[in-house]
């Protein structure tokens, strides 16, 4: 990862998109470069509650040891919660962030998420210059860690993260976009076919949808060549991947231009070829997850004698 990230290219915008039905949008670094549910039996209670609510799907339970590692399962961005991550993460990162909300009602919900996120950094680096094990990739080298420096570069993402009203003028210099609206097809549609002719020719537009396909959206775009998924985990200033999609029309070019946007904003860059609903890592882990639930449904075993035969 730390190769990785050491390939840079010149700079990149980015457009994180949330909010619910709403959207965001981001601008500019230095004017450079681009830049099932689960049909499952409800079980009492809480029953599998977390787990189906990493893998995208209706919570209904709660296997606590089989579970507790998995914070990098699919994640639900309903409400903007990971679109401001992304925003906030690529701010840190030195990037120029612009976030396009549909109204003041969604600036309301919004601005907590991002005040919020300031303190969970500060609180992640200061638990990092502590204790190694609490490491956090997605913010800093173990060998070049500076506290301080991290710490001023939360303030300045902060700081200098914009929040916009206006798609337009949200998007006038965009070099990216990058969508992460709720898993709706034709909401998503609709965004798009409203966003296409406001962009300049040079945007490269990525989703971060974990279920729906990109070739789905392409031909609204207006730019098919220049559309691809990239695709984050829940929490990314630790769990730092970034699966990169292509789909058909998808040109080479702006596919290497999103892994190497990826690894700038401290990701790890995957690779994904060829379409593929969950990706890489939620093609492994759900049917996994689900292997438990099976167990559990299937009256084959109680849930904390499930959670006894994984953890031990």
């Amino acid at each position: 990862g730390q190769a990785q990230r050491k390939l840079r290219q010149p700079h990149f915008h980015t457009c994180p998109v949330g909010d619910g039905l709403s959207a965001q949008l981001g601008v500019g670094h230095n004017g450079e470069g681009i830049g099932q549910r689960a049909d499952l039996c409800a079980a009492e209670g809480d029953v599998l509650h977390r787990t189906l609510q990493r893998c995208g799907a209706d919570p209904v339970s709660q296997f606590k040891g089989l579970f507790k590692n998995n914070d990098k399962a699919a994640e639900k961005v309903a409400g903007g919660v990971l679109g401001s991550q992304i925003a906030f993460q690529a701010a840190y990162c030195g990037f120029n962030v612009t976030i396009w909300l549909r109204s003041e009602g969604s600036i309301g919900r919004t601005q907590p998420k991002i005040d919020h996120l300031k303190q969970t950094y500060i609180e992640a680096i200061e638990k990092m210059a502590e204790d190694k094990n609490a490491w956090c990739a997605g913010l800093a080298d173990e060998d070049t860690f500076d506290k301080e420096k991290c710490l001023k570069k939360v303030e300045n993402a902060y700081a200098n993260l914009k929040l916009e009203l206006d798609m337009a003028e949200a998007v006038a210099d965009a070099d990216l976009v990058i969508e992460s609206m709720a898993e709706n097809e034709k909401d998503k549609i609709a965004f798009y076919e409203k966003l296409s002719p406001l962009l300049p020719e040079k945007t490269v537009i990525v989703t971060n949808s974990s279920t729906l396909l990109p070739s789905m959206f392409a031909k609204y775009t207006g730019r098919p060549d220049k559309y691809l998924s990239l695709h984050f985990a829940n929490s990314i200033w630790k769990n730092n991947t970034a699966e990169v999609m292509t789909q058909a029309q998808t040109d080479e070019k702006y596919f290497n231009e999103v892994m190497q946007f990826a690894n700038d904003i401290r990701m790890i860059g995957l690779p994904v070829r060829k379409e593929k609903s969950g990706y890489l890592l939620n093609s492994m882990l759900v049917p996994f997850l689900l292997s438990g639930l099976d167990l559990y449904a299937a009256g084959v075993s109680d849930p904390e004698s499930i959670d006894i035969a994984w953890t031990r």
